[in-house]
């Protein structure tokens, strides 16, 4: 009978895991680093991803503005509203630097409660890139994709390193709610943090091209012909 039980509740235990629903919703966000500091509210409807900075940003080709990712159809969507274009790439840009290391964080043993979600801290001690890395991450929260993938290129060191570690968090099922990024000195070098979350249904024209808003080679050309800069 005990044993009956038992399998009873792996069963159940496992259907919850199977049926359980991605995350969608919006975070806001916090990012510091030594020469700058931004905010950012995060919009997530899986496999879709939009991170919009409520500062300024140069990404890609100096292109002002936010990325859309598609993690689907593998694609990365750079959107200019001060342009009013928008340039598309494939997410092997962002993904294959993340694959070509591989970094393996452990588990601290220290838990805490963060936005109310039960957390654990995972640490890694880079000896290559001579900094320790802290990130404390849940697995109350599931969208099965690396939402640090894009940091490489706002953050290009330390992004990417926190992107290597998004993604092996992520292949097992942890969703980063903090990361920290120190030297050997304790001097910190990058932190990452969600201040907030909402859950709610996000409809899938918050993640279109604005109307109106054409190919960044395009609007250049066009551009150009009329004599503008």
């Amino acid at each position: 009978m005990k044993k009956l039980a038992l399998v009873a509740l792996a069963w159940l235990l496992a259907s919850v895991s199977l049926y359980a629903k991605d995350f969608e919703g919006k975070l806001e966000l916090s990012i510091e680093a030594p020469s700058s500091s931004a905010t950012a509210v995060m919009f997530i409807k899986s496999p879709l991803l939009k991170v919009v900075p409520k500062e300024t940003v140069k990404m890609e080709n100096e292109v002002e503005g936010y990325p859309v990712i598609d993690f689907e159809k593998k694609k990365i969507t750079l959107i200019s509203p001060k342009g009013k274009y928008y340039m598309d790439m494939p997410l092997s840009q962002f993904e294959n630097p993340i694959a070509k290391q591989s970094v393996k964080p452990q588990k601290s043993g220290r838990g805490d409660t963060i936005l109310g979600l039960q957390a654990e801290a995972w640490v890694l001690d880079e000896p290559s890139s001579q900094v320790e890395v802290e990130v404390w991450a849940t697995k109350e929260l599931r969208v099965g994709f690396n939402i640090f993938v894009s940091l490489q290129k706002t953050y290009p060191e330390y992004g990417l390193l926190l992107g290597r570690i998004g993604k092996a968090l992520a292949d097992q099922g942890y969703f980063p709610l903090k990361a920290t990024v120190r030297d050997k000195k304790g001097k910190q070098r990058l932190a990452w943090s969600v201040l907030g979350l909402a859950e709610e249904l996000l409809a899938d024209s918050e993640f279109a091209i604005p109307e109106g808003y054409g190919k960044m080679s395009d609007m250049l050309k066009k551009t150009k012909k009329s004599g503008g800069r």
